[in-house]
């Protein structure tokens, strides 16, 4: 049933004595419910009999769900009909970019440009029926020229070798500031050590409007392959020796690599990505690769038909996979933190320590008598300062764990600056707390934020004193 789609079958067999009986079966199964099968074709005449078959000289192509297929020659193309005197507005745009109908996503780059360039012709905010601007005109001139080349284009439909000993699944993923995307291949290997490496899929989506960092759409474009790998498995029905994703990003490798709890103490929204990618694969299959061998790289920035006609590395993948010998690159063990999110932590503390007054800090402690209600209002100032400064992206939405820690910590270095500046001074300068400070006896320590902590036995517990009534309270380092 599940090579049913409607009231059509499409299905297969490895051997044609396999496919016989397969064919004999769907005819008594179908009979029994009073409904016949016709319009028969395959890619060995043996199977046909020329009275339930297309002829197969008068049809050389026939639709199969959409998608074009040669039975003879046993390969997929494409048939999209441009006509190049067609206006250039925003309703021809979008109606010459439906006619790429192509749902495995073999012409991945080419749809991918596509839609990087309908986004930003969307960002104009033009009618439908006005005409594209001079500089947009050209470049959508050149897409479509370009666009028939795929009417030449022919894909071999088999994608493994016959009888393998080694079936391997390699995924890559790849992001950039328009689009971030996926790509899977498949190798097969048999007896004599052929190799055939074929391309299976590939997923593209556009960047959101609103900037973000290359960190977190690389994340994006590896849930993304998660995600294809998963499906591509599930439609195979193959028995897959192994699975290898591949990326170009030591940051969300690293990521990875970490258990997904272990990444809610800096950023909730790494925390939701990471999950359903360590659900869906494990963290011993994802490996680093250079950027240029990375197929992926062409659906994260789309590429011209033309050029990707007789691209070698989109359509059979990187020349490591026809070997045995794979790259080997050490990821790092220590979650690396997204440069874009400890900028904009380190710009907004920086803003406070330097022009916070005691009148703001004693304010914001009058203000509430709720600690966590007090880091929630704090949390929210920051943002108002970085989205103040911030001339790329703004903070908007629920406050994340992230904000949260860094506005916890940032408290801790405004009281104790204003309640300890003395004692921080002498630890700073000479590494002596004065002999008659009340906290010399804890043996204190500045960390590396700029915290106040207990040394001894107590090493690493915060030292913070409430202005209100002088009472010490002890919290422990969330670090």
């Amino acid at each position: 049933m599940s090579d049913m789609y409607i009231d059509d079958v499409l299905t297969g067999a490895e051997t044609l004595l396999e496919a016989k009986e397969l064919k004999n079966q769907l005819v008594n199964i179908f009979s029994k419910g009073g409904m016949v099968l016709y319009k028969w074709c395959g890619n060995n005449t043996e199977l046909i009999e020329v009275s339930e078959s297309y002829d197969f000289s008068d049809s050389s192509e026939i639709k199969v769900l959409g998608v074009y297929w040669n039975p003879k020659d046993d390969c997929f193309s494409f048939r999209v009909k441009i006509d190049l005197h067609e206006l250039n507005t925003k309703r021809d745009v979008l109606s010459i970019i439906a006619r790429i109908y192509d749902p495995l996503g073999l012409l991945g780059p080419v749809v991918a440009k596509a839609k990087i360039f309908l986004q930003k012709l969307w960002m104009l905010m033009i009618d439908w029926t006005d005409l594209l601007p001079d500089t947009m005109n050209r470049k959508w001139r050149q897409f479509v020229e370009s666009l028939q080349i795929v009417n030449d284009i022919n894909i071999n439909r088999c994608i493994v070798l016959e009888q393998p000993e080694v079936i391997e699944l390699h995924g890559f993923s790849d992001a950039s500031q328009s689009a971030y995307g996926a790509v899977v291949y498949c190798k097969s290997v048999i007896s004599d050590g052929r190799v055939l490496v074929h391309l299976i899929a590939s997923k593209s989506l556009v960047a959101p409007t609103k900037q973000t960092t290359i960190p977190r759409l690389e994340l994006c474009a590896a849930v993304l392959l998660a995600k294809l790998v998963h499906r591509v498995k599930q439609a195979l029905k193959l028995n897959v020796t192994n699975t290898f994703l591949w990326g170009d990003s030591m940051i969300v490798l690293s990521w990875i690599r970490k258990e997904s709890y272990q990444l809610k103490t800096f950023l909730w929204l790494i925390f939701l990505r990471i999950a359903p990618i360590q659900e869906m694969t494990s963290s011993e299959q994802w490996r680093y690769v250079s950027t240029e061998d990375n197929p992926a790289d062409f659906v994260s920035r789309g590429m011209d038909s033309l050029k990707l006609k007789t691209w070698e590395l989109w359509w059979n993948g990187p020349k490591f996979l026809m070997s045995n010998q794979y790259p080997q690159r050490q990821i790092p063990v220590a979650v690396i933190k997204d440069p874009g999110e400890l900028k904009n932590c380190s710009d907004f503390s920086n803003f406070f320590l330097d022009s916070a007054t005691n009148s703001f800090v004693n304010n914001l402690l009058n203000l509430r008598n709720n600690y966590f209600k007090i880091i929630r209002v704090l949390s929210f100032i920051c943002r108002f300062v970085y989205n103040c400064k911030s001339k790329e992206s703004k903070r908007i939405g629920p406050l994340d764990l992230g904000e949260l820690k860094k506005a916890e910590q940032l408290l801790l270095r405004l009281v104790q600056k204003e309640e300890f500046k003395v004692q921080m001074n002498g630890i700073q300068n000479s590494a002596m707390v004065p002999s008659n400070s009340r906290v010399k006896t804890l043996n204190p320590f500045i960390d590396s934020e700029g915290i106040l902590r207990v040394g001894g036995r107590l090493r690493k517990i915060a030292i913070l004193i409430i202005t209100r009534n002088f009472q010490f309270f002890c919290l422990r380092n969330i670090n």
